[in-house]
């Protein structure tokens, strides 16, 4: 059985601090999230999900992080980030040299999203690191958005070790948008409009 939290507990944050992998509500889906430069914990994720360790996972910053620590931008760049962060964009971006492996996956392109939701947002100014974020299911499966269903799934998966508890405001994911190069490329439609972020980005 998985351990309950609260955004306000403690625990949560050691559960991240000790490699481990906890399962958290989004303003989009749940999700599972692990430390962002924790190789342990990203072989757990992998394999609690059964997911292709290939593909990637996005980064979720807190609204005070300074993600230039992680990301190289520009003035484009910058444009869309302002105007549509915190919110449901994913925006891909190029990586530095020194960003971690498992965030780019030697692509040295980095996913990355900073939550809209209040609570979350204050849970992730508490750590001292970015956390790896991506929707709590069994890869290929519908993801989840309350707690019941993934406590379901994922109480017999070691990996997973709590969750904190709490509401899903949106089935729909994120738009996902690559601006790691000169054209804006759709990589997943959401809930922002790809004409949108393009007329943004233009502007």
């Amino acid at each position: 059985m998985l351990k309950t939290y609260d955004f306000f507990s403690s625990e949560p944050i050691k559960e991240l601090d000790e490699d481990n992998v906890i399962a958290i509500p989004t303003d989009t889906v749940y999700g599972l999230a692990i430390k962002y430069d924790s190789q342990i914990a990203y072989k757990k994720l992998i394999a609690a999900k059964g997911r292709d360790p290939l593909k990637p996972i996005s980064v979720m910053f807190a609204s005070d992080y300074d993600y230039h620590r992680l990301l190289i931008t520009d003035s484009k760049i910058e444009k869309v980030i302002k105007y549509f962060l915190p919110g449901a964009l994913t925006i891909v971006c190029n990586a530095r040299k020194d960003a971690p492996y498992q965030t780019h996956l030697n692509t040295y392109k980095i996913g990355f999203r900073i939550t809209a939701d209040i609570k979350l947002d204050n849970f992730l100014k508490r750590l001292s690191y970015p956390l790896q974020v991506t929707s709590a299911n069994i890869s290929g499966n519908e993801a989840l958005v309350n707690s019941d269903d993934v406590i379901k799934t994922f109480e017999n998966k070691k990996e997973v070790t709590s969750i904190i508890l709490g509401k899903c405001d949106s089935k729909i994911a994120t738009t996902v948008v690559d601006l790691s190069t000169d054209k804006p490329k759709l990589l997943r439609e959401g809930q922002i409009p790809f004409l949108k972020i393009i007329e943004i980005y233009n502007s």
